[in-house]
């Protein structure tokens, strides 16, 4: 989960934001990684600031980070590369599994190798040969029950009801722009089929506003905007977290009878990176740190996701979090969700 707040192209200690580059193959020879993430890794208190110094230690190398938005944009950016044919980074930090089949064209096959502590991920969170995953979480409707404690949504077509209250009762992501919105929609095709527009049409009058990202519209959730957001799960221990002690947490996750989607966010070598011997041992140990126990430890309360080696202690507020009644699965073809992008986009036009 990205953090609340944070301060885009802050430099953070033994970390630097970079506006160009070296190339991937100047990279390669030296003891540098250049890699590309999403903006909110950067952010102060957030997980770069604590994992990327903990790599240079363990690899013996310099990270350079460069900041491009989101995964959307990360990809934007590697196909930009190959235009110019000049490659900069050698990682793609904070990918998940909706952008990794249009990606992994751009990105290194762990072929015979595989990462050290690979065995503690989960087998649900295995995706794809060379795409090794750091963090996950279900995502849902995250409720304010300071404004609604006794009503909530439990089937997805309850969204498109009124509520007492709030003519406009749920703030979305726009799945252009969000993965997290990216996954709202395609959960709704996932679940309504044929009548993927209807429902859009019948629930367009009932949403506050489509956010360009996930933090501008959790800002406008958190400020009683409206008493909805599509959200992460692990808000929901973000926010108990930051609860004073004898005090209840008012955000709570809400459960769909129709089930969840899950977000898997990865990290993938990019294609060229391991040219040499030495590059393809420190990105290889470079993969190997991001899921040891000590970095994995470092998930949950510093990018607010859950970890996914099995063996890591969780804090007591993670614990605590629900279990979605199913897991829903959604597309990822990317011709099929270019299809329904486009069809929603040219019928609901937001």
């Amino acid at each position: 989960m990205k953090p609340l707040f944070f301060i885009a192209g802050i430099a953070l200690p033994g970390l630097f934001l970079i506006q160009g580059g070296v190339s991937a193959v100047q990279a390669a020879e030296s003891n540098e990684i250049v890699l590309y993430t999403y903006d909110s890794i950067l952010t102060k208190g957030g997980l770069g600031e604590k994992l990327f110094p903990l790599i240079e230690k363990k690899v013996g190398c310099k990270i350079k980070a460069l900041a491009w938005g989101d995964a959307g944009q990360i990809l934007t950016r590697l196909q930009v590369d190959e235009r110019r044919k000049k490659p900069v980074a050698q990682i793609v930090f904070g990918i998940d599994q909706q952008i990794w089949p249009s990606i992994k064209a751009w990105t290194e096959d762990w072929k015979s190798w595989t990462p050290k502590g690979y065995e503690k991920v989960g087998k649900n969170l295995k995706i794809g040969n060379g795409f090794l995953p750091f963090d996950y979480s279900f995502l849902g409707v995250i409720a304010n029950t300071k404004l609604v404690p006794n009503r909530k949504p439990v089937s997805v077509f309850d969204l498109t009801r009124s509520l007492e209250g709030f003519n406009r009762h749920i703030v979305l992501e726009d799945p252009r722009t969000s993965t997290p919105g990216l996954s709202f929609l395609l959960m709704t095709e996932a679940i309504t089929g044929s009548s993927f527009i209807k429902f859009w049409k019948d629930f367009r009058p009932h949403w506050l506003t489509i956010a360009p990202s996930w933090s501008s519209a959790y800002h406008l959730f958190i400020r009683g905007e409206a008493p909805w957001v599509w959200s992460y799960f692990t808000s929901q221990a973000y926010h108990e977290e930051k609860t004073p002690s004898g005090e209840r947490n008012p955000y709570q996750v809400v459960l769909f009878k129709e089930g969840q989607p899950l977000q898997i966010e990865g990290v993938a070598a990019v294609r060229g990176s391991m040219s040499t011997v030495e590059s393809r041992k420190r990105i290889q140990k470079f993969l190997e740190v991001v899921i040891s126990p000590e970095a994995q430890a470092l998930i949950p309360t510093s990018n607010w996701m859950l970890p996914v080696r099995s063996d890591v202690r969780l804090p007591e507020s993670f614990k605590r979090l629900p279990r979605p009644l199913k897991v829903i699965q959604v597309k990822t073809d990317p011709d099929e969700v270019k299809q329904v992008l486009n069809e929603w986009a040219r019928s609901i036009q937001p």
